[in-house]
């Protein structure tokens, strides 16, 4: 790992990249290539991947943990949710629980003075481990058809068990948003039914780290291939029309579960943290393929 460092001073800089620490990464992978028929001018294939990886911080050169994974938004600087400490996936989702509203309707968190849960976290100030946002395994499936001149190519991918910090609904789920004459989620309504004051402070907790798991229809792909007869100055001549992203099956309630703010901190660059990213497009197109 190339870790930051303090230089004494004085010095031309005020840090270091030095190679210090370990991380393993321990996983499987598996590929399979399949012809399930092929008769009569029909053919259908598959190809089929599965992917599975286990992260585990080993060492951090002499550290106890780096915190990282800056969380954006009004009223919540310097505020961090992730950790790299041993024992732990790098970028593991770290801060305080929610545990409900007291009677004036302020969140109560596990990072609250006299709450028990302080004494139980890592670092004995109430924030836990809130989940890994490295996926348990990814997958995905290509079929292809062809019938005589017709081709068709479907593919789609999946990944589960990853979590993501929707920065996005941490910022707009506040019911104190409709004062100030900012746009707001529902949910803040929500919220304030189940008996937060509509002027208190929304912070970073577990609830909103969500699930990222998807499965996605990447790209379905259409074509023809025209008889040569047809044109006899061509070697080959095709056409074909395309569609990607056509649908996501997903519980995350952001745009796109396929999302990462690329925020640095501490010389570490976060991990699944959605925070305004613009959703990725639905695209229909079509063209073709000329062989002279």
């Amino acid at each position: 790992m190339l870790l930051e460092f303090a230089v004494p001073q004085p010095a031309v800089v005020s840090t270091r990249l030095d190679n210090v620490g370990e991380v393993t990464n321990k996983g499987l992978e598996i590929s399979l290539n399949t012809v399930n028929i092929a008769s009569g001018g029909f053919f259908w294939r598959t190809s089929f991947n599965f992917a599975t990886n286990k992260n585990e911080v080993v060492d951090l050169g002499g550290r106890a943990s780096i915190i990282f994974g800056r969380v954006s938004g009004a009223g919540l600087s310097d505020v961090q949710a992730q950790i790299a400490i041993e024992g732990q996936p790098l970028g593991t989702f770290f801060g305080p629980k929610f545990l409900g509203y007291d009677a004036a309707g302020n969140e109560i968190l596990s990072t609250d003075p006299g709450r028990p849960e302080r004494t139980t976290g890592p670092l004995k100030d109430g924030r836990q481990f809130l989940g890994d946002p490295q996926p348990d395994y990814t997958f995905g499936i290509s079929n292809s058809l062809n019938y005589r001149s017709f081709d068709l190519r479907v593919f789609i991918q999946g990944v589960q068990g990853n979590k993501i910090l929707n920065n996005t609904r941490l910022e707009y789920q506040r019911a104190s948003n409709v004062r100030n004459g900012i746009n707001f989620f529902q949910d803040a309504l929500d919220d304030v039914a189940a008996g937060l004051d509509p002027d208190a402070t929304v912070h970073f907790s577990d609830r909103f780290i969500e699930d990222g798991s998807f499965i996605r229809l990447q790209n379905v792909t259409l074509g023809y291939t025209f008889p040569t007869s047809w044109f006899p100055s061509l070697r080959s001549l095709r056409g074909y029309i395309s569609a990607d992203n056509l649908f996501v099956i997903t519980d995350y309630k952001g745009y796109d579960p396929e999302v990462n703010n690329v925020a640095v901190f501490n010389g570490v660059y976060a991990l699944g943290i959605d925070y305004a990213n613009y959703p990725r497009a639905r695209t229909f197109s079509f063209g073709v393929n000329l062989g002279f």
